[in-house]
């Protein structure tokens, strides 16, 4: 359960900064 909650953090994460980093620009 940690292990597949890591990965959905790291993921999410990663999405969120490119994201945000677009609606940013």
């Amino acid at each position: 359960m940690a292990h597949k909650k890591a990965a959905g953090s790291t993921r999410n994460g990663r999405d969120s900064e490119s994201k945000r980093l677009g609606v940013k620009l």
